[in-house]
């Protein structure tokens, strides 16, 4: 089983001089195929990791 690493440095919308919640939408591509799309929502200013897991076969990845 493959992984790959979705790493956030920093999240967060700046509205007037406060920092606050919002979303951000990750798109893992291998190659020209779409293999993952992952929802990101919160604030944070330190970085925070998630590992997607892929099973790979020949010829294609599933999720």
């Amino acid at each position: 089983m493959s992984s790959i690493k979705l790493t956030v440095k920093r999240l967060y919308q700046q509205r007037d001089e406060r920092m606050v919640n919002t979303k951000a939408t990750a798109r893992v591509s291998l190659g020209d195929r779409l293999i993952a799309t992952e929802e990101i929502t919160g604030m944070t200013e330190s970085p925070v990791s998630k590992y997607l897991h892929a099973e790979g076969a020949a010829g294609g990845v599933g999720l």
